[in-house]
């Protein structure tokens, strides 16, 4: 589905009932663009597919539990959404909005009293992500909130969310170079 045209809510829902109704539903999609001149054109495109068009996934499916009062939820965000990043304004910031979206949803499942989980995949700079599904799927399958891939980049993000803003602020330029030991050290889930 192209979860950035307008309509997706419908189209999903359409999905939904042409199934006979789902017991899961995983949204999985996202754009990319390296925007350090944080073109709108670019970034636009970026907010409609990863903020907007995701949260319109998500609350076709969600609203699908809901009124059958269960179901499993996942979406997979990104690392990213742990903080802004001046070569990404958008992306990092409509996946900081999938954090808070999941959130709220599995907060209004629990006020609703439904038995829906809610689950966000963080995944984080997994090359090309080989063999990650079974531990993504394991994630959903124990109704876990928020699931890092590789594990080890929950200590990380946590680190990396209390950065004071002075540090963060000038790490445009050094960002990757300081990443990329841990990069080359994500395990391999197909082993």
């Amino acid at each position: 589905l192209d979860l950035a045209a307008p309509g997706a809510h419908q189209r999903v829902n359409e999905l939904i009932a042409s199934l006979g109704g789902v017991d899961a539903a995983a949204v999985c999609a996202g754009l990319y663009v390296d925007d350090p001149g944080a073109d709108w054109a670019a970034e636009e495109g970026v907010i409609a597919l990863n903020a907007a068009g995701c949260a319109a996934a998500l609350n076709a499916a969600y609203t699908h539990f809901k009124s059958k009062g269960s179901g499993r939820l996942a979406c997979i965000s990104s690392i990213g959404g742990v903080r802004g990043n001046g070569r990404c304004p958008a992306y990092n910031a409509s996946k900081a909005f999938l954090f808070n979206y999941l959130e709220g949803l599995r907060q209004n499942a629990a006020a609703a009293g439904a038995d829906i989980s809610v689950t966000n995949i963080v995944p984080a700079y997994m090359g090309d992500g080989a063999g990650c599904g079974g531990a993504m799927l394991s994630a959903v399958l124990k109704g876990r909130r928020t699931a890092y891939m590789p594990g080890y980049w929950r200590l990380l993000a946590a680190a990396y969310r209390n950065l004071p803003d002075f540090m963060h602020q000038h790490m445009t330029r050094w960002h990757y170079l300081l990443l990329k030991p841990f990069m080359r050290r994500a395990p391999r889930w197909d082993k």
